[in-house]
């Protein structure tokens, strides 16, 4: 998948710090600083940013596309034309869940790390859809940055609110919706540029057969930046990049937490890279695994087996290490730091359990210890005085507070009676 603005191919080992050639920022900004291309002309598509980050309110109507005119639908040809096309379901739109009611909202249950995982796939799948309707959509995701990490903290805030208001999610979920969102954007205009950019030659043509649901404003800007010599020398690095990627898991749209989780509940443990790994390039439809998938599992078998490593050793033995961002296998949100602040957190917990359990040791300790001196203290009290000792009001002294105490005292050691022979 080709990603415009990230140096992909960029060695790890590369002691040179080079200068970002697509810096984050406004298309209309990145344009202005390195000049105009020889194949578009100056587009003058001037928008302010406030008139496309409007509220959410009307996203329902949005929705509400005439089937015909959907991205992705192809009509049915004349019979007269002799061809023979596909037709297409086109884009999810998920309105059922755009209409929902804050009553009607659906509970998301998350694992440690923040991530989706239930209570049933279906509800997984679910959200994972309805957030990619709102990346596609330019009042909440503008297609006007070269880079989401320059998307105004107001637009994602308002992806997180207008979230909360269709599902019922936990706070700690709201980082993997946002890198969720942000895939999605990314996905949505690489599918754009191939399918209205990269397809047609000429601006005409292009803005002819732009996608429906893109302003046209912002359809030329895309247009206008993906035009310029730079923006093509990045994209083609990056899709050769893509095309030597390796191992593709075969899990269709369920999330690595699912599986995970699922293992996690069968095993009664939490499954390694490795395990993972094995899982998820298995697939559902019993086909046969490419020569370079088949080739990566026996080698992590033979290294966990013959080599008497352990699963972690194994898989970066195979693999290598663990690149910046996130961890493999592990699913969206999940990264090298996290997984360490998670450990701590564990290790804390334990040490916390353990100082728990000595305090109730020690207390029960105490009570026996005071139980055995209230025992020997009632004994003494008989011997010294059988005949006035009042047994009922010594007990209730003995587990009354000192204060109490001092008043029993006076019914407890009450004098005898001297006789008068």
């Amino acid at each position: 998948m080709s990603q415009e603005c990230n140096n992909v191919d960029e060695s790890l080992n590369d002691k040179v710090k080079r200068n970002k050639r697509c810096p984050s920022m406004l298309i209309d900004e990145f344009v202005e600083v390195h000049g105009v291309s020889h194949e578009g002309g100056n587009l003058n598509v001037s928008v302010k940013v406030n008139q496309i980050q409007g509220q959410s309110s009307g996203i329902i109507e949005s929705l509400q596309v005439d089937k015909d005119s959907q991205e992705g639908i192809v009509a049915q040809p004349n019979k007269e034309d002799g061809l023979a096309i596909k037709i297409t379901r086109g884009k999810t739109m998920c309105k059922n869940i755009h209409a929902r009611t804050l009553e009607d909202r659906e509970e998301v249950t998350i694992n440690e790390e923040g991530q989706p995982v239930g209570p049933t796939d279906s509800v997984v799948s679910d959200l994972s859809l309805f957030l990619g309707t709102l990346a596609r959509n330019s009042t909440f995701c503008p297609l006007i940055y070269t880079s989401w990490k320059v998307m105004p903290n107001e637009n994602i805030e308002r992806v997180w609110n207008y979230t909360k208001s269709k599902f019922i999610l936990p706070d700690e979920a709201n980082n993997w919706v946002k890198i969720t969102v942000r895939d999605a954007w990314r996905r949505y205009k690489h599918i754009i540029k191939k399918n209205h950019f990269l397809k047609y030659s000429n601006m005409t043509d292009r803005l002819k057969n732009r996608p429906v649901k893109v302003p046209e404003a912002q359809f030329k800007k895309l247009c206008h930046f993906w035009s310029l010599e730079n923006i093509k020398s990045i994209s083609e690095r990056n899709t050769q990049s893509t095309t030597i990627q390796k191992w593709r898991h075969r899990m269709g749209p369920k999330t690595f937490a699912v599986v995970r989780e699922k293992m996690r509940l069968k095993e009664k443990k939490d499954p390694t890279q490795a395990e993972i790994f094995i899982e998820t390039r298995k697939g559902s439809k019993g086909k046969e695994l490419d020569l370079e998938t088949n080739n990566a599992i026996s080698q992590l078998q033979d290294h966990i087996m013959n080599n008497e490593e352990t699963n972690a050793e194994a898989f970066q033995a195979v693999f290598g290490k663990e690149h910046p961002g996130s961890m493999r296998c592990f699913g969206k949100g999940v990264t090298q730091t996290s997984l360490k602040q998670k450990e701590e957190i564990v290790a804390l917990r334990k040490i916390h359990s353990e100082e728990v359990l000595l305090l109730n040791k020690k207390m029960h300790n105490m009570e026996n210890s005071l139980n055995k001196l209230k025992g020997v203290l009632k004994t003494m009290l008989q011997q010294s005085n059988p005949a006035g000792i009042d047994i009922e009001s010594l007990e209730d002294m003995l587990g009354s507070s000192p204060g109490d105490a001092n008043s029993a005292q006076k019914v407890v050691c009450a004098p005898r009676a001297h006789s008068s022979i």
